[in-house]
């Protein structure tokens, strides 16, 4: 038999490593894998279940990482796939379910119990009310009742139009939660005190979105790093006061306000009030439909009800570690929305700069020098937004962002 020098030279590993298994999806680390799944629609995901079993795995995981609950029978057969395989049950991480009265019905509710109690993995719960379904407080309490005894570790909760108390006896089953994200129902008044939180409610908390009067009920600072609140015509000064507990860990606030009546605060006041409450703050999102109202609509309003271009850069400036700034327009939230009115102070801040967002935005650089990205509107009148960015060297430079791009930076008050 002849000398085979290749069998010596060669290692056992290089033999059976070949160039088409390094290509294989299935020879990726899990984590790349995920990345390359969660940027396909679930229904191209469905069909990859096919290819091999190895690769079932991974996608399964894709598949049921995030579910919103469906209506019946889709919702029992989902409920029994949870029950029966628990390795699927385990791939939930993020859960979106709208209470429906046939969930307190008893049979019903052991199933619901034996399903999510093997939801072990979930950690990001939300809960949209369907206003149109009448629920008796007990129907409700029920459903939540269920929720409070299974093992979830949730860090993140968010909840629309559902009675607050109710959310509050759930949330105290959750400590390790901190990201809540509330909607109060349609009917509640737009301050409608609560009572005091425990100080061991939600001790961990580093996001709250929610409306002035559950964040005055937080008598105890907690860790907080960014704010985002929902003004609708409240006393906004006392609120912003009652901020400087949360001084310390707050970096970024989101701020969304509503109505341009006689008497209410000027942008500039508030912005000013906001900068003695928070001096380090990093991140500033405004949504203000007050800037864009037609204040000639009411004919109580004076020239000191409008704010002019100067009072507002000014109050900008007071901002001494302020980094990023987007001031959003009100067509990106109201569908169909007229654009601003003249002698708003949104019209009057386009007026005073041309027209043009690079004046705008140059002014602003220059008198904030802290400030390194400012996300506002093409124009007067777009929902489509640009981002200036001042580099290290001075140098500043713009470029269009998409819609999903401004609505993060809203939502999550990061660039």
């Amino acid at each position: 038999m002849p000398y085979n020098t290749n069998l010596i030279m060669m290692r056992p590993k290089e033999r059976a490593f070949t160039p088409f298994q390094k290509a294989s999806p299935t020879t990726l680390p899990a984590e790349i894998l995920k990345k390359i799944l969660g940027h396909l629609p679930k229904h191209e995901i469905f069909h990859l279940c096919a290819l091999n079993r190895t690769f079932q795995l991974h996608v399964d995981r894709a598949l049921y990482s995030s579910i919103i609950f469906p209506s019946p029978p889709q919702a029992m057969a989902l409920m029994r796939t949870f029950t029966e395989n628990h390795q699927l049950a385990h791939c939930v991480r993020e859960l979106e379910l709208t209470p429906q009265p046939w969930m307190a019905i008893d049979r019903i509710r052991v199933t619901i119990i034996l399903a999510f109690y093997n939801l072990l993995s979930l950690r990001k719960l939300t809960i949209r009310r369907d206003e149109r379904d009448f629920f008796s407080p007990e129907e409700l309490r029920s459903i939540f009742g269920i929720l409070a005894i299974c093992p979830f570790r949730l860090r993140e909760f968010s909840s629309f139009k559902v009675d607050y108390d109710l959310v509050v006896r759930l949330l105290s089953k959750f400590p390790h939660i901190t990201t809540w994200n509330h909607r109060p129902c349609s009917f509640a008044t737009p301050l409608d005190p609560k009572d005091p939180l425990p100080d061991d409610f939600l001790p961990r908390l580093k996001v709250l979105d929610a409306s002035p009067d559950v964040i005055l009920s937080f008598t105890s600072p907690r860790p907080i790093e960014r704010l985002h609140i929902s003004f609708n015509g409240e006393d906004e000064v006392p609120v912003v006061h009652f901020l400087s507990q949360f001084c310390p860990s707050v970096t970024g606030i989101g701020i969304w306000r509503r109505g341009a009546n006689a008497g209410d605060i000027t942008t500039s006041t508030l912005l000013n009030h906001l900068a003695h409450a928070l001096p380090n703050i990093r991140v500033l999102t405004m949504y203000d439909g007050r800037v864009e109202e037609c204040y000639e609509k009411d004919p109580d309003v004076q020239d000191s009800d409008i704010d002019t271009p100067n009072q507002v850069v000014d109050a900008l400036s007071r901002f001494k570690n302020l980094r990023v700034l987007g001031w959003l327009s009100a067509s990106m939230f109201e569908a169909g929305r007229p654009g601003c009115a003249d002698n708003s102070l949104w019209f009057n801040l386009w007026e005073s700069h041309n027209g043009k967002h690079a004046d705008f935005a140059k002014t602003l650089m220059q008198t904030c020098p802290s400030l390194r990205q400012f996300v506002l509107p093409i124009h007067m009148d777009s929902c489509h937004h640009v981002a200036w960015t001042r580099y290290d060297n001075g140098y500043m430079d713009w470029d269009e962002v998409s819609d999903q791009f401004a609505a993060e930076l809203w939502k999550k008050g990061t660039w």
